[in-house]
């Protein structure tokens, strides 16, 4: 089941996998929730972005647990354009 979340992206953290292309791990912030976004190389080669802090942005992905803490896999994302 593919999920729809909005938010800020309050961290940001870069990691490159074995085959040398990045990917990152980021927090989601709605105001009253906070979760882990996975943005594997797949998604970042089909749809560059520049994750930084304070971006607001909307995710499509799953969700995927870790030590039984949830985290979404982003499948699709939208940049939320401030004007």
């Amino acid at each position: 089941k593919v999920i729809r979340v909005g938010g800020i992206i309050s961290s940001v953290k870069r990691v490159i996998t074995k085959s040398g292309s990045a990917m990152f791990f980021t927090k989601l912030e709605d105001g009253e929730n906070k979760i882990e976004v996975v943005f594997f190389p797949s998604i970042l080669n089909k749809k560059p972005i520049a994750l930084k802090e304070n971006k607001p942005i909307i995710v499509f992905g799953r969700v995927g647990e870790e030590d039984g803490i949830p985290k979404i896999i982003c499948e699709d994302f939208e940049e939320i354009i401030e004007s």
